[in-house]
C-alpha cells in the first residue's frame, strides 16, 4: 500500500529539494519498491542478475514478489 507523505509549507520553503518533489514524499512497500526498480531495468540488465553465482528465482520472487 503506497503512502503519502505531506511536508508544511515552512518544511518545503526551507528545502529545494522538497520544493522539487511538490511537497510530499511517497512511500512504497518492500514489494513496491522491488517491483519499481525491476521495471526500471532493460531486458539486459534483468538477465545480468539471473546470471549471479546461486541466483534462485523461487527464492527471488518469495523476497521481491517478483516471478521471473
Amino acid at each position: 500500500m503506497t503512502k503519502w507523505i505531506y511536508y508544511t509549507e515552512e518544511e518545503k520553503e526551507n528545502s529545494p529539494i522538497r520544493q522539487a518533489i511538490g511537497g510530499y514524499l511517497k512511500k512504497y512497500t518492500f514489494k513496491e519498491a522491488c517491483e519499481n526498480w525491476w521495471n526500471s531495468l532493460d531486458e539486459i540488465d534483468r538477465k545480468l542478475i539471473q546470471t549471479i553465482p546461486n541466483f534462485d528465482k523461487s527464492i527471488f520472487k518469495e523476497i521481491t514478489g517478483i516471478e521471473v
